[in-house]
C-alpha cells in the first residue's frame, strides 16, 4: 500500500492507516486530496474489514448456483444465479487473493465529482475506460472499467472547515459529511468491482437468499447489516434493506432493479445511528478495539422505525406495474392517499420525536451504551 494523505493533527481526527490504492491520489482528479483524505482512510479501514473482504471474496472467487424461481414467481422452471457467501473465516491465502484483486481495481475505477442538481442523487457508477482494466474475471462474463461520480453539493462542504480547523479539532458536522461521503464511496465502488468482474452481467447476480441484486446495497448490507442513510440536519439512519417498499420504489421510479422472487418483508426498520458511533470511527483506538476483538465494529440497532408505511407511501400501485414483463400487482400495495406530513417515508411528528432528547433516551431498560454507541446489556448480581 502507499500513503498519498496528509495527516494532520485533529483532535476529533487520528486515523494514521494508509490509504488504499483505489483511493490513491491519481484516482480522483481534479480534487484536493488533502480535504479528501479523511473520508479515504476511513474508506480504506473499511474497505479492509473482514465483512468486506468476505463480500468481495464471494463476487470474485465463488461459483454461482443455479436457484430456480419460486412457484408463484410467475417464473417457473426458470432459474437464476445466486452467490453464497462463505459461512468460515477466509483462510489467509484467501485473504490475500481478494485484498491482491482490490489493490488490481486501481487501475480500473477513477473518482469524478458531479453536480446531480435536485433529483436527490449522490452517487453513480456508470462502466467506462479510465484506463485498462486489471481485474479477475469470471470465465464467460466480460469485465469493465468504471468511473465513479460523487456529490459535487457535498464536495463543497468539506474544504473551508477542513483548513479553518487545521490543528484543532473537526466538527462533529464535518465528520458526519466525510462519512456520509464514505458511505457513497463504499456503495458505488462495490458497483464498479461487480461491473470489473461480470460486466453488465454483473446485478443479475444475487448474493445468498437477497430478494433484490443491486450491487452497492448488498456491500452494505455485508458491512454494516443495512443501508446508511444520511439525513440532513437529523443524523443517519440505518435502513432494513430491502422491502417490497424498495422494490415498489424501483418500479415507480422507472428504474432498472432485479427480483428473485424470494420473500420480502412488506416495510423495512430504520435504525437512528448513534452520533458516537460515527465519530469514534475516525479515530485508532475505535479500530484497535476492532482488530483485538473488543468490538464487531457493527453500528447498533438502538431502535427501530417502520421506513415505509401505508399511509406515508407516496406514490399508487397501478395495474401497468411491471418487472421483467411479468405483473407485479400481486405483491401486496403499499400505497394510500399521502400524508401531508410525509417525509421521505416517513411521517413528521415521528421524525421530529425520534430525535428529540437524543438518542440515549430510546435505549430499553437494562440496556447502556458504551463509549461508541454499542449497546451492551447491564447484568445484575
Amino acid at each position: 500500500m502507499e500513503d498519498d494523505g496528509f495527516v494532520l493533527p485533529f483532535a476529533g481526527y487520528d486515523l494514521t492507516n494508509d490509504i488504499h490504492p483505489i483511493f490513491s491520489r491519481d484516482n480522483f482528479p481534479g480534487a484536493d486530496y488533502d480535504v479528501l483524505s479523511p473520508a479515504l482512510r476511513l474508506a480504506s479501514r473499511i474497505l479492509m474489514l473482514e465483512r468486506s473482504l468476505t463480500h468481495y471474496y464471494t463476487v470474485l472467487f465463488v461459483e454461482a448456483t443455479a436457484v430456480p424461481y419460486p412457484a408463484d414467481s410467475g417464473r417457473k422452471g426458470e432459474v437464476y444465479g445466486a452467490l453464497y457467501p462463505p459461512t468460515y473465516p477466509l483462510s489467509v491465502r484467501q485473504t490475500q487473493l481478494v485484498q491482491q484483486e482490490l489493490v488490481n481495481m486501481a487501475q480500473s475505477v477513477k473518482f469524478r465529482r458531479m453536480d446531480f442538481g435536485t433529483d436527490g442523487t449522490e452517487g453513480l457508477m456508470e462502466p467506462g475506460k479510465p484506463t485498462q482494466r486489471n481485474c479477475y474475471v469470471r470465465p464467460g462474463f466480460h469485465g469493465l472499467p468504471s468511473t465513479v461520480f460523487y456529490s459535487e453539493e457535498l464536495y463543497t462542504r468539506l474544504p473551508r472547515p477542513y483548513h479553518e480547523t487545521a490543528g484543532t479539532d473537526f466538527s462533529h458536522e464535518l465528520l458526519e459529511h466525510y462519512f456520509h461521503l464514505v458511505t457513497i464511496l463504499l456503495h458505488e465502488l462495490a458497483h464498479s468491482v461487480r461491473c470489473s468482474v461480470m460486466g453488465t452481467a454483473g446485478e443479475t447476480v444475487f448474493i445468498g437468499e437477497h430478494a433484490l441484486s443491486e450491487a452497492g446495497f448488498d456491500y452494505e448490507v455485508a458491512v454494516f447489516d443495512g443501508h446508511m442513510l444520511y439525513r440532513e440536519g437529523s443524523g443517519t439512519d440505518l435502513e432494513d434493506w430491502p422491502s417490497r417498499a424498495s422494490l415498489m420504489h424501483y418500479l415507480r421510479t422507472g428504474s432498472m432493479i432485479y427480483f428473485s422472487g424470494q420473500p420480502l418483508p412488506a416495510v423495512g426498520l430504520a435504525f437512528a445511528v448513534p452520533e458516537s458511533w460515527i465519530l469514534g470511527m475516525f479515530r485508532d483506538e475505535f479500530w484497535n478495539d476492532v482488530s483485538t476483538g473488543k468490538s464487531l465494529g457493527l453500528p447498533p440497532k438502538l431502535i427501530g422505525w417502520r421506513r415505509y408505511t401505508p399511509e406515508c407511501y407516496c406514490s399508487t400501485c397501478c395495474a401497468e406495474d411491471r418487472w421483467d414483463d411479468k405483473d407485479v400487482t400481486k405483491l401486496p400495495d403499499l400505497s394510500g392517499p399521502r400524508d401531508p406530513n410525509c417525509q421521505v417515508g416517513m411521517t413528521e411528528p415521528w421524525h421530529v420525536a425520534r430525535r428529540a432528547g437524543g438518542v440515549d433516551d430510546s435505549i430499553p431498560a437494562g440496556y447502556g451504551v458504551g463509549q461508541y454507541g454499542f449497546v451492551y446489556a447491564i447484568l445484575e448480581n
